[in-house]
């Protein structure tokens, strides 16, 4: 592939996003678009510098990222060891299978009215949320890679005498460890949409999703824009920065 095409294929996204802009932005002051309902990208980007250096959405932002980090947090360590155990027990399989099945099929949304009823209006509410929502992506993706890997490699490592410690740290890591960092990218942005569908439904725990929902009320459709630019932009950042991360921690699997 030549030089000239590789830089065409790098920044065919960023093009493709500015052309779609500027579309936008045309439509908008063209009239087409009803400023009540829909704000251009000039002012969207206007209502967002106002909301951070005027300081009103920073609260709902950081209240929004600490139930949804917290609830990430839990939801990969108990989604991972529990894929582990997943993949290596078929009779952990067999019994825990039908009731991990069924959980994930359950509504999320539905889930909201009993958390609200156990745990009542404070953070706890978000962080419960994003913990069953996040814990299924990293579980599944955890677990295939336990039940993906190569039996060879126990083969070998039983050959070579090695302790359930250097089996665990030199072939089943390594090996698990890019499907547990798959199964966190999927859930991070899980965890951003759910904390604030939660905060848009109870409305009283604060967060971007209650900000979204009264600037919708009073028609603010810049400050909506905004708000859910911020989340977007967010998790696009953390996503390449697990990217980073996975890059960092597995170099061997980059170049395979």
């Amino acid at each position: 592939m030549t030089i000239r095409a590789r830089l065409r294929i790098r920044w065919a996204p960023a093009l493709t996003g500015v052309a779609g802009l500027v579309v936008w932005e045309g439509a908008w002051r063209a009239g087409w678009i009803d400023p009540l309902f829909f704000s251009g990208p000039t002012a969207v980007v206007a209502a967002l510098w106002r909301l951070v250096v005027s300081g009103t959405i920073v609260p709902h932002y950081l209240t929004t990222l600490s139930a949804a980090a917290v609830g990430l947090v839990l939801a990969v360590v108990s989604g991972g060891v529990t894929g582990v155990a997943y993949g290596l027990s078929p009779a952990f399989r067999h019994v825990a299978g039908p009731y991990l099945a069924a959980l994930n099929a359950t509504p999320r949304v539905a889930a909201i009215g009993l958390l609200v009823l156990w745990l009542g209006l404070g953070a706890g509410v978000r962080v419960a949320l994003v913990l069953i929502s996040a814990f299924f992506p990293v579980f599944f993706n955890t677990a295939e890679g336990i039940r993906a890997r190569d039996p060879s490699l126990d083969r070998v490592a039983r050959v070579y005498g090695c302790s359930r410690r250097e089996w665990f740290t030199s072939i089943l890591l390594p090996h698990a460890l890019p499907f547990l960092l798959t199964g966190t990218r999927l859930a991070l942005g899980r965890a951003l949409v759910v904390v604030v569908i939660a905060e848009i439904f109870v409305g009283s725990l604060g967060g971007i999703g209650y900000f979204i929902i009264t600037a919708g009320q009073q028609f603010q459709s810049a400050d909506v824009l905004a708000a859910a630019s911020l989340m977007a932009v967010t998790g696009w950042g953390l996503t390449m920065l697990l990217e980073r991360l996975g890059a960092w921690l597995m170099p061997w699997h980059g170049a395979a």
